[in-house]
């Protein structure tokens, strides 16, 4: 069986590298994007990465598409490049996956599974397992609810859970996993992500780059939606939008909901997956059809036995939720404190520990702070010497600060905007309260 088309894989191992690369030097990695060639050996003696990234790049491979269940881990190492990383998962996805499989393990390899990376509920990044089959499922019902594109423009990196559902499952479900079906640019696949989202529509008519118009398909997250808006690229009549990864603030979706755009808002995560969808403002999700409610969990019928050994997948919702019925719910609340930064979740709880250990510092609060431009972190620091004021003293924390968070934290979990003060903001009740950044 084939799971994708070559232009899809490449996709995806493309952002694997990239993201995981600057997530390991801390630098953006759109821009190692935009110099990583398919063919370019990876590692020391190629594209420059030490033989730590390498191996720790490798190994993500293996664990996403579960060559270690077929002990084919070790191929990785002689076919260095992204397109060799690419034909050997699609040479295993076509043999029998049974073959090299653990004792016991009906079904192994990329043909049947596929783990994604969660960062929990403390921040520490954690892979979980996926059925094939069951996100195609997902994908056949998303098919049919947004019809069939003129194009697919792709906001979201492809190697988590969200951008592969819908940025490379979803096109191949539309356009075909066999490349002789269409070539490369007649697939209309358009990635779409870092300063490309800031560019004005006037400026894709100049440069004759496709800007997302009727008849299109845009997969996208808020902070996504914010900046194509500041831009003028939404809204935009006849164009179909997702989004997911983090709420989409109402006043927003509103806006591009009243621009003639269909805006489909979809909740899960990366342990349960699509949970549920909505399309119209201050309206309820809607359950996806194979999900069955059983009080504040949620079960599905797989058709076969999973690892576990039980013929049914059964999940915690990740949100404290207001069920309307058993097929209708909003979400209030995340379990575990997790905030969403650039498509990222974030934990501010995790980020006030780093900034407490750093000398000078007594004691922190870290809120998400959603502005126009999109949402970040802000901080509110009190200096150990609580009366001091002086304004140079401040600027001299900050500075160590963020020269601190800078090797330790990515750039989703650095705050944007700090704030000092001799102490924490409370309320009358003596809780912590917010503060203007």
């Amino acid at each position: 069986m084939k799971i994708h088309s070559h232009d899809t894989l490449t996709r995806v191992l493309r952002d694997l590298v990239s993201d995981e690369l600057g997530r390991l030097r801390h630098t953006d990695p759109v821009a190692v994007a935009q110099t990583l060639k398919n063919d370019e050996r990876l590692g020391p003696d190629g594209f420059g990465m030490d033989s730590f990234e390498f191996m720790t790049i490798s190994a993500m491979v293996g664990r996403m598409f579960h060559l270690y269940d077929l002990g084919a881990e070790d191929y990785l190492l002689s076919r260095p490049t992204v397109t060799g990383w690419r034909n050997l998962i699609l040479e295993l996805s076509e043999t029998d996956a049974d073959t090299g499989a653990d004792a016991g393990t009906s079904l192994a390899g990329p043909a049947h599974h596929v783990s994604f990376l969660s960062s929990g509920s403390t921040g520490e990044r954690t892979p979980v397992e996926h059925s094939r089959p069951l996100l195609v499922e997902e994908m056949q019902f998303f098919q049919n609810l947004l019809g069939a594109p003129s194009r697919i423009f792709v906001t979201v990196p492809t190697h988590h859970i969200y951008g592969y559902l819908f940025g490379a499952l979803l096109p191949d479900l539309y356009f075909g996993v066999h490349d002789d079906a269409l070539d490369v640019a007649e697939r209309r696949i358009v990635p779409l992500r870092g300063p490309a989202l800031s560019r004005p529509r006037t400026a894709y008519r100049r440069s004759g780059t496709p800007a997302p118009g009727t008849g299109d398909l845009l997969i996208a997250f808020p902070d996504a939606l914010a900046r194509l808006l500041q831009a003028g690229v939404l809204p935009c009549p006849g164009l179909t939008v997702v989004t997911s990864t983090a709420p989409c603030p109402p006043e927003l979706a509103s806006r591009i909901r009243a621009g003639g755009s269909r805006l489909v808002e979809v909740y899960g995560s990366s342990e349960t997956s699509g949970i549920g969808f909505r399309d119209a403002d201050d309206s309820p999700y809607t359950l996806l059809p194979y999900w069955n409610r059983d009080g504040d969990a949620l079960w599905r019928s797989t058709g076969q036995e999973t690892r576990g050994g039980t013929p049914d997948l059964r999940v915690e919702l990740p949100d404290w939720v207001e069920w309307f019925d058993d097929s209708t719910f909003l979400p209030l609340r995340r379990r575990d404190g997790a905030v969403m930064v650039g498509g990222r979740n974030v934990f501010p709880r995790s980020v006030e520990s780093v900034i407490r250990e750093i000398d000078g510092v007594a004691e922190v609060a870290v809120r998400l702070d959603a502005t126009d431009d999109g949402a970040r972190l802000k901080a509110f620091v009190v200096p150990v010497i609580a009366g001091d004021t002086d304004s140079q003293s401040y600027h001299t924390l900050e500075t160590r600060i963020r020269s601190t968070l800078s090797g330790r934290l990515q750039s989703a979990e650095q705050p944007a905007v700090y704030t000092f003060g001799p102490a924490l903001p409370r309320n009358s009740m003596g809780k912590l309260s917010d503060w203007d950044s």
